[in-house]
């Protein structure tokens, strides 16, 4: 009887050889206090069928025990403990009438229920062993069993590169796929289903994998060129992912991902007008900003930054607000420069793209600062020096002009009549200087035209 128990169990681990095995470390073992240590066993599942496992699964389990101790256990018993999500609508008790020391029995639990709403993951299958009729002492073992859902848990990853695809320019999408520690994935095939203003560049829309391996991350990189006449938006791009699990069980995954397309914001600084700035002395800048491509500019701020060549004078911020494409908008600030040479003034701008991602740059934007000697030699502003100075000129050139076109009637000789008007000019000028009284001065106007009608 014995031997034919033992031919019995060699068979079926023989049977069982190439099955899914787990082998039980000292953890998965409890005993109750006061056990004899010379009965002690261990346990390991040999297999537990349908595999993989997923919620609502019926499966059955065959269990080796072996007696550890120091003689034969007789009457060993191992008992499915029914808690959690584990269920048996068969027998749930187990009986060999011996385990030889250091040999092994095994045990076939059959008709085992899976909860149905049981979530992803490993739970341990419980039982109980008891040996020699006393159902006082026990040991718990625990079998782990990996539960999957409908659909293995991949990993998957998608962006674009760079992450804004320009029109008309060359970009990559890629997805990159992780299999969890226990999923083997086989003729694995991704299709992409690229929205009509995408075109694919150099190759299919579908990548192939041979195989992937539990644990295992790959990329998938697909070349595509939005079309130059693409809206600036975000775009949804469906796959398909398509694959043979270890049992050879074909699977399938519809998902998507997001695509960002807008070409990068494109705008020029410009000084529009300027005050001839004086060192010490305040002034005026305008500063413009163009959107020069096609992309919106939304919510922009202009500030000019502190610096030590120059002091902002009332307020160093302005709000532009939205620039659509080819529009400009323009800020004025008050300037007083300490120097004389080109400073730069430090412009921050602040703005947000159509996707309302915020930006902040800093330019710098040359600003001449020049001195009063300066301003004369290029006739800037100021050159022309007094004004009172300047109305003197005047009237000498109009009384030279004047007294040369009288002589020149006079004589008919140009020469004559530009030496005549200069002396006259002379007379005058010594006849102002040698009457230089406040009695006279007060009389000036007066005898000026007396004299020029005189004249006439």
């Amino acid at each position: 009887m014995k031997r034919g128990i033992y031919i019995l169990m060699l068979i079926l681990m023989s049977t069982f050889s190439l099955a899914y095995t787990t082998l039980l470390q000292g953890g998965n073992i409890s005993q109750t206090t006061g056990v004899d240590a010379y009965d002690t066993f261990s346990a390991t599942a040999l297999r537990y069928e349908p595999y993989p496992l997923r919620p609502g699964d019926n499966f059955e389990v065959w269990l080796s025990v072996k007696n550890l101790g120091s003689s034969t256990s007789k009457n060993v018993e191992v008992e499915l403990i029914q808690d959690g999500p584990f269920k048996s609508s068969y027998e749930s008790n187990i009986v060999v009438s011996e385990i030889p020391q250091y040999q092994e029995a095994v045990f076939n639990f059959k008709k085992i229920q899976i909860s149905s709403d049981l979530m992803e993951g490993t739970y341990d299958l419980k039982f109980r062993i008891y040996h020699n009729g006393y159902y006082g002492e026990y040991q718990t073992i625990y079998v782990p069993i990996s539960i999957r859902a409908v659909y293995p848990i991949i990993e998957l990853k998608a962006y674009s590169d760079p992450e804004y695809l320009e029109q008309g320019s060359k970009g990559k999408l890629i997805l990159e796929l992780k299999t969890t520690e226990d999923l083997l994935m086989k003729e694995v095939s991704v299709n992409l289903n690229l929205p009509s203003s995408f075109i694919p560049i150099g190759s299919t829309t579908e990548k192939k994998i041979s195989t992937l391996s539990p644990g295992q991350t790959y990329k998938l990189i697909f070349e595509v060129m939005p079309l130059s006449d693409a809206e600036s938006k975000p775009y949804s791009i469906p796959f398909v992912l398509n694959y043979f699990d270890e049992a050879g069980i074909n699977q399938n995954k519809t998902d998507y991902f997001g695509v960002l397309v807008q070409k990068p914001i494109d705008y020029e600084l410009n000084l529009e007008e300027t005050d001839n700035f004086v060192r010490g002395k305040t002034g005026k800048v305008v500063l413009s900003v163009s959107n020069v491509g096609p992309t919106e500019i939304k919510y922009m701020t202009m500030e000019i930054l502190p610096s030590e060549d120059y002091e902002v004078i009332g307020n160093s911020k302005t709000y532009l607000g939205n620039l659509e494409a080819d529009d400009f908008e323009s800020g004025q600030f008050t300037i007083n420069a300490q120097e004389s040479k080109e400073i730069k003034l430090r412009v921050e701008l602040r703005y947000k793209d159509g996707f309302n991602k915020d930006y902040s740059e800093i330019k710098e934007i040359p600003l001449r600062i020049y001195s009063n000697s300066e301003l004369k030699v290029y006739g800037l502003s100021g050159s022309n020096g007094n004004p009172i100075i300047s109305f003197i000129f005047i009237i000498i050139v109009i009384l030279l002009v004047y007294w040369t076109y009288k002589a020149w009637r006079e004589f008919k000789d140009i020469g004559k009549a530009v030496k005549i008007a200069f002396r006259k000019l002379l007379k005058l000028i010594l006849n102002l200087i040698s009457k230089l009284r406040w009695s006279y001065i007060k009389r000036i106007p007066r005898k000026i035209k007396l004299y020029i009608q005189s004249q006439s």
